[in-house]
């Protein structure tokens, strides 16, 4: 079993519909790995499945179950006639949105906002959180490859993020979105901040801030932690709003590319001196 499971919960978030059967379970190659996740919380019992796959026959095929008393079932099979279903096999489990959300949060030190945590909601929001110099928003989504729900992910995104840098942290890779998020918001696939072992979460922020900083990007575009307006009289820094006059916007240009130089690595152009941010 993979001591992080993050990868895995990743992709039981992306899951549509978003529940799993035990009978699906014990059949997953991971089954060990999913049944680690329910033992901690991450996954939790869901509505009895409506369809169990046939016990009786070595074809698949599925069947209805019946309700008779007191946790006993049974199914019509058109071969073997009517048989009793176990009940184990009716059990269906999904991924628990507020195990993720708490484990993030308490990883940070913050106070997770209260959000409706039944998978209906697109996005959910976490708070606020600093990495390095930046304040930001955090959010959490799942299913994003999903045009209405990344579109209500989005609208929720752009009103929160009008102050500050956004962190989108989602399962749903970024090729896979259903189309573009707001300018100052980065997209994080979970599964590279987070590490679940032995039943608790850790996050790593150095993802997050190095695309705030901008050295995953062309050293020429930044990250969202920074914008500046052409000719640099006024930037956003982080929260931070800052207006120069021309001679100090000229200043601000010259150390601004001086580091991105710095990030970028020696070149001709590099400022000696220059440090990062």
């Amino acid at each position: 079993m993979n001591d992080n499971l993050a990868a895995l919960l990743q992709r039981l978030c992306e899951i549509d519909p978003p529940e799993m059967s035990q009978q699906w379970i014990d059949r997953h190659e991971s089954r060990e790995s999913i049944e680690a996740l329910i033992s901690c919380g991450a996954l939790i019992p869901a509505e009895n499945a409506g369809l169990v796959l046939c016990e009786r026959c070595d074809d698949e095929h599925w069947i209805v179950p019946e309700y008779l008393e007191r946790g006993q079932y049974r199914g019509f099979c058109a071969i073997t006639g009517y048989h009793g279903i176990s009940p184990k096999a009716l059990k269906c489990f999904m991924v628990d949105d507020s195990w993720i959300v708490s484990g993030i949060c308490a990883s940070l030190g913050i106070r997770p906002k209260k959000n409706q945590t039944d998978g209906s909601q697109a996005l959910l929001c976490l708070g606020r959180a600093r990495f390095g110099p930046y304040l930001c928003e955090l959010f959490f989504g799942r299913r994003l490859h999903d045009r209405p729900r990344l579109g209500s992910a989005v609208a929720v995104v752009a009103e929160k993020t009008a102050s500050c840098p956004g962190i989108l942290l989602t399962s749903t890779g970024k090729e896979l979105l259903s189309g573009p998020v707001p300018g100052r918001c980065v997209v994080i696939r979970m599964e590279n901040v987070l590490t679940i072992a032995h039943g608790r979460t850790s996050f790593d922020g150095a993802p997050i801030l190095a695309a705030l900083r901008g050295t995953v990007q062309p050293p020429r575009e930044g990250g969202v932690g920074f914008r500046h307006s052409p000719g640099y009289r006024t930037c956003v820094y982080g929260s931070e709003s800052f207006r120069f006059s021309k001679q100090r916007a000229l200043a601000v240009e010259v150390l601004h590319n001086g580091v991105e130089g710095w990030a970028a690595g020696p070149t001709s152009g590099r400022i000696e001196g220059s440090t990062s941010d």
